[in-house]
């Protein structure tokens, strides 16, 4: 479990409005580590409404879908495409969408590796999305 001190340490470089922290607050402890191991919501355009929706998710138990989970890395580096492990890690990518670009053949891994992803503002759904194309 997390510590109140954990949680008042993520709420201090977080700061977000009273009672979105307070929500955070009011979790069950593995539900705040949850919440809290998604990492920061600094660049967030509106932080306190991120962390809502991740205290949200933490409620629902969608923490299972790899959807906001920063991804973990390839299982074996001899099939990953460098030019797409850059690309998760430069825009950190969530486990879903690395995942998919993972499974893709070699050929179409080069081909998402170019993808103009620093136009996004949501990096991870707009590869989704253009994963979604006929080219893919």
């Amino acid at each position: 479990p997390i510590s109140s001190h954990e949680v008042e340490a993520f709420l201090a470089v977080n700061p977000v409005e009273p009672h979105a922290a307070q929500r955070l607050r009011s979790l069950p402890a593995d539900k705040q580590r949850f919440v809290v191991e998604r990492g920061s919501l600094m660049g967030a355009r509106d932080p306190s409404a991120v962390l809502i929706s991740r205290v949200r998710d933490a409620m629902a138990g969608s923490h299972n879908l790899g959807l906001g989970v920063p991804a973990p890395p390839p299982m074996s580096a001899a099939g990953a495409h460098p030019g797409l492990e850059a690309l998760i890690a430069r825009y950190n990518l969530d486990a879903r969408c690395a995942q998919m670009l993972r499974s893709l053949t070699p050929d179409k891994q080069a081909l998402a590796a170019e993808l103009p992803v620093h136009e996004a503002r949501n990096p991870s759904a707009f590869v989704m999305a253009q994963l979604q194309l006929p080219r893919f």
